[in-house]
């Protein structure tokens, strides 16, 4: 992997909605791969589970600012990943 590529995108999975999704397993396997390939220093990790209930956790061995970049990195990828699916939907009516 080059040293230069700082933002890795997994794949989308669609959930299940009735149990934990082998998909979303297959993500998490895959970014714990990812971790380890990039020898990361911290990460943070988010989940919604059933009646809205938020899950949360993280680890760092980076300065704080590090983490809140790479947080809201995350954040606008997913805000914008969002309205573009949803633009799509609307050209294809």
């Amino acid at each position: 992997m080059s040293e230069d590529k700082k933002v890795l995108t997994l794949k989308t999975v669609n959930a299940n909605l009735n149990s934990i999704d082998p998909k979303l397993i297959e993500t998490v396997m895959e970014f714990m791969e990812m971790m380890e390939d990039s020898k990361v220093k911290g990460f943070g990790a988010v989940a919604v589970g059933d009646n809205g209930v938020i899950i949360d956790t993280w680890f760092s061995s980076v300065s704080p600012a590090t983490m809140i970049g790479a947080i809201e990195m995350l954040k606008n990828d997913y805000i914008m990943r969002h309205w573009i699916d949803v633009s799509d939907e609307y050209d294809n009516d």
